[in-house]
Protein backbone atom coordinates (compact mmCIF):
# COMPACT_ATOMS: atom_id res chain seq x y z
CA UNK A 1 0.00 0.00 0.00
CA UNK A 2 1.33 3.58 -0.57
CA UNK A 3 -0.28 5.78 1.54
CA UNK A 4 -0.14 9.36 1.74
CA UNK A 5 0.35 11.41 4.45
CA UNK A 6 -0.96 15.62 5.15
CA UNK A 7 2.33 16.85 5.29
CA UNK A 8 3.30 15.42 1.35
CA UNK A 9 5.44 12.23 2.48
CA UNK A 10 4.75 9.14 1.34
CA UNK A 11 4.71 5.67 3.21
CA UNK A 12 5.26 2.50 1.19
CA UNK A 13 4.64 -0.97 2.98
CA UNK A 14 2.59 -4.02 3.64
CA UNK A 15 -0.61 -3.34 5.31
CA UNK A 16 -1.50 -5.47 8.30
CA UNK A 17 -4.48 -4.03 9.40
CA UNK A 18 -6.41 -0.79 10.57
CA UNK A 19 -9.42 -0.13 12.74
CA UNK A 20 -12.61 2.32 12.51
CA UNK A 21 -10.10 5.51 13.16
CA UNK A 22 -8.30 4.80 10.13
CA UNK A 23 -5.18 4.07 11.93
CA UNK A 24 -3.10 1.83 9.61
CA UNK A 25 -0.40 -0.82 10.25
CA UNK A 26 2.29 -1.43 7.70
CA UNK A 27 5.00 -3.79 7.71
CA UNK A 28 8.78 -3.87 5.51
CA UNK A 29 7.43 0.45 5.32
CA UNK A 30 9.56 2.95 3.46
CA UNK A 31 9.02 6.44 4.10
CA UNK A 32 9.42 8.95 0.56
CA UNK A 33 9.88 12.79 0.98
CA UNK A 34 10.36 15.27 -1.76
CA UNK A 35 13.21 17.66 -0.83
CA UNK A 36 13.22 21.02 -3.16
CA UNK A 37 16.19 23.02 -2.92
CA UNK A 38 15.86 26.92 -2.51
CA UNK A 39 18.48 27.94 -4.21
CA UNK A 40 18.11 25.54 -7.74
CA UNK A 41 14.66 24.99 -7.46
CA UNK A 42 15.09 21.51 -8.00
CA UNK A 43 12.93 18.49 -6.28
CA UNK A 44 14.92 15.59 -5.00
CA UNK A 45 13.37 12.22 -3.52
CA UNK A 46 14.59 10.82 -0.59
CA UNK A 47 14.18 7.16 0.86
CA UNK A 48 14.27 6.06 4.68
CA UNK A 49 13.87 2.48 5.84
CA UNK A 50 11.08 2.09 8.72
CA UNK A 51 10.50 -1.17 9.83
CA UNK A 52 7.10 -1.73 11.25
CA UNK A 53 5.10 1.19 11.42
CA UNK A 54 1.46 2.02 12.92
CA UNK A 55 0.62 4.98 11.41
CA UNK A 56 -2.29 7.43 12.98
CA UNK A 57 -5.66 8.33 11.12
CA UNK A 58 -5.54 11.59 11.32
CA UNK A 59 -2.37 12.07 9.41
CA UNK A 60 -3.77 10.12 6.35
CA UNK A 61 -4.77 11.91 3.19
CA UNK A 62 -4.70 9.04 0.51
CA UNK A 63 -4.65 5.40 0.54
CA UNK A 64 -3.61 4.05 -2.83
CA UNK A 65 -2.73 -0.13 -3.76
CA UNK A 66 1.09 -0.78 -4.67
CA UNK A 67 1.36 -4.30 -5.98
CA UNK A 68 -0.50 -6.89 -7.49
CA UNK A 69 -3.31 -9.02 -5.47
CA UNK A 70 -2.31 -12.94 -4.39
CA UNK A 71 -2.63 -15.25 -7.21
CA UNK A 72 -5.75 -17.33 -6.90
CA UNK A 73 -5.19 -21.14 -5.95
CA UNK A 74 -5.79 -23.64 -8.40
CA UNK A 75 -6.75 -27.27 -8.72
CA UNK A 76 -3.42 -28.62 -8.76
CA UNK A 77 -0.85 -27.72 -5.36
CA UNK A 78 2.76 -27.61 -5.27
CA UNK A 79 4.77 -28.70 -2.35
CA UNK A 80 5.58 -25.48 -0.19
CA UNK A 81 9.74 -25.92 -0.47
CA UNK A 82 8.83 -25.48 -4.19
CA UNK A 83 6.86 -22.53 -4.07
CA UNK A 84 9.43 -19.08 -4.23
CA UNK A 85 8.47 -16.33 -1.55
CA UNK A 86 8.21 -13.32 -3.59
CA UNK A 87 7.58 -9.82 -1.13
CA UNK A 88 4.39 -8.41 -1.86
CA UNK A 89 2.40 -11.52 -1.96
CA UNK A 90 0.33 -12.74 1.44
CA UNK A 91 0.59 -16.09 2.46
CA UNK A 92 -0.61 -17.58 5.45
CA UNK A 93 2.21 -18.29 8.26
CA UNK A 94 3.15 -22.04 9.24
CA UNK A 95 2.27 -22.36 12.95
CA UNK A 96 3.66 -25.68 13.58
CA UNK A 97 0.03 -27.30 14.28
CA UNK A 98 -1.33 -29.29 10.87
CA UNK A 99 -5.05 -27.14 10.06
CA UNK A 100 -8.03 -28.69 10.64
CA UNK A 101 -11.84 -27.98 9.36
CA UNK A 102 -13.17 -26.81 13.13
CA UNK A 103 -16.54 -28.38 12.45
CA UNK A 104 -14.59 -31.58 12.13
CA UNK A 105 -12.98 -31.18 15.56
CA UNK A 106 -15.09 -32.68 18.70
CA UNK A 107 -14.24 -33.46 22.29
CA UNK A 108 -12.66 -36.82 23.40
CA UNK A 109 -15.52 -39.45 24.31
CA UNK A 110 -16.56 -38.59 27.92
CA UNK A 111 -15.23 -35.50 28.25
CA UNK A 112 -18.01 -32.12 28.38
CA UNK A 113 -20.46 -34.55 28.06
CA UNK A 114 -23.54 -36.57 30.47
CA UNK A 115 -23.07 -40.13 29.88
CA UNK A 116 -24.92 -42.20 27.17
CA UNK A 117 -27.14 -43.83 29.73
CA UNK A 118 -28.59 -40.54 30.59
CA UNK A 119 -29.71 -39.53 27.43
CA UNK A 120 -32.14 -42.13 27.03
CA UNK A 121 -35.72 -41.54 28.23
CA UNK A 122 -36.52 -43.49 31.44
CA UNK A 123 -39.45 -46.10 31.99
CA UNK A 124 -40.91 -44.29 34.92
CA UNK A 125 -40.75 -41.33 37.14
CA UNK A 126 -39.00 -41.41 39.76
CA UNK A 127 -41.23 -41.61 43.16
CA UNK A 128 -41.67 -37.83 44.60
CA UNK A 129 -42.21 -37.77 48.27
CA UNK A 130 -45.39 -34.97 49.26
CA UNK A 131 -45.02 -31.48 50.15
CA UNK A 132 -44.78 -31.62 54.54
CA UNK A 133 -47.86 -30.53 56.79
CA UNK A 134 -50.32 -31.34 53.44
CA UNK A 135 -53.95 -32.87 54.24
CA UNK A 136 -55.03 -35.16 52.30
CA UNK A 137 -58.08 -34.17 50.00
CA UNK A 138 -60.69 -36.33 52.13
CA UNK A 139 -59.89 -34.12 55.22
CA UNK A 140 -59.80 -30.70 53.43
CA UNK A 141 -63.85 -31.05 51.53
CA UNK A 142 -66.55 -29.77 54.17
CA UNK A 143 -69.25 -32.72 54.24
CA UNK A 144 -72.18 -30.60 53.70
CA UNK A 145 -71.62 -30.51 50.14
CA UNK A 146 -70.10 -26.65 50.10
CA UNK A 147 -67.66 -25.33 48.31
CA UNK A 148 -64.04 -25.68 49.16
CA UNK A 149 -63.25 -22.30 50.93
CA UNK A 150 -60.79 -19.99 49.00
CA UNK A 151 -57.61 -19.39 51.39
CA UNK A 152 -53.86 -18.97 51.51
CA UNK A 153 -52.08 -22.30 50.75
CA UNK A 154 -49.80 -23.40 53.58
CA UNK A 155 -46.82 -22.11 54.31
CA UNK A 156 -43.66 -23.72 53.47
CA UNK A 157 -41.29 -24.79 56.41
CA UNK A 158 -37.69 -22.38 56.95
CA UNK A 159 -34.99 -23.67 54.82
CA UNK A 160 -31.77 -25.20 56.43
CA UNK A 161 -29.85 -23.05 58.75
CA UNK A 162 -27.47 -20.46 57.33
CA UNK A 163 -29.78 -18.66 54.38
Amino acid sequence: MRLTLSDGRQLVGTMKGFDRHMNVVLGDCDEFRIIKNRETKEEREEKRSLGFVLLRGEHLMLMTVEGRPPPEETAIRLPQATVPVNPGIAKMAGRGVPMTNPALQTAPRGVGLPAPSMMHPSAMRPPMMPPPFQQSLATRLPLNGQSVPRQMPPRMPPGPPGM
